[in-house]
């Protein structure tokens, strides 16, 4: 992705080119990696000869049973219907944290009637722009303004920095 600046399109072809390159590659067959590998430059120190966990004598016996499992646990990861759901770059994580805060938000032990919807958009507009930033961005719209340099103001910007911080702390 980072290679052809996002354009899908662009990845998927060239992806569909590196699903046939990598059994090849495994099997000490290197004509495709010069042209369609991200990794193996196609000579004669390639890719597996530079990483400790794979000795360098290491190699596949080229028959087609071979062939084909390798092929099929790359497609697995590669595959067009792969490739497209993980398009994004995104993972199950931001889904699990937002899981959390709608959990935080909605406990299963009680039932919100008359206000769930609300509490489920306040969870959604924390998610995404931060709790103090969300609560600030609130209090504007309902028309109760927090003063500049005010105590409450100050305070909502330091749990806004606390939360930008760990989060950039988990992804390091």
């Amino acid at each position: 992705m980072e290679k052809y600046g996002g354009d899908f399109t662009k990845v998927k072809n060239k992806i569909s080119f590196t699903v046939d390159a990598i059994p090849a590659c495994y099997t000490g067959n290197h004509e495709l990696c010069r042209r369609h590998s991200f990794v193996c430059k196609g000579g004669k120190k390639f890719w597996l000869s530079n990483r400790a966990f794979l000795p360098n004598s290491f190699k596949i016996r080229k028959l087609d049973e071979n062939l084909n499992a390798i092929r099929k646990c790359v497609l697995y990861r590669l595959s067009p219907s792969a490739l497209k759901k993980t398009r994004l770059n995104l993972n199950t994580q931001k889904v699990e944290g937002f899981n959390r805060s709608l959990r935080r938000s909605l406990p299963k032990n009680v039932t919100y009637t008359k206000n769930f919807e609300g509490r489920v958009h306040s969870a959604i507009h924390s998610v995404n722009l931060g709790p103090g930033e969300s609560l600030l961005v609130i209090c504007k719209q309902l028309g109760a303004e927090i003063s500049p340099g005010s105590a409450a103001e100050k305070e909502l910007k330091a749990i806004q920095k606390t939360d930008r911080m760990q989060k950039a702390y988990k992804n390091q």
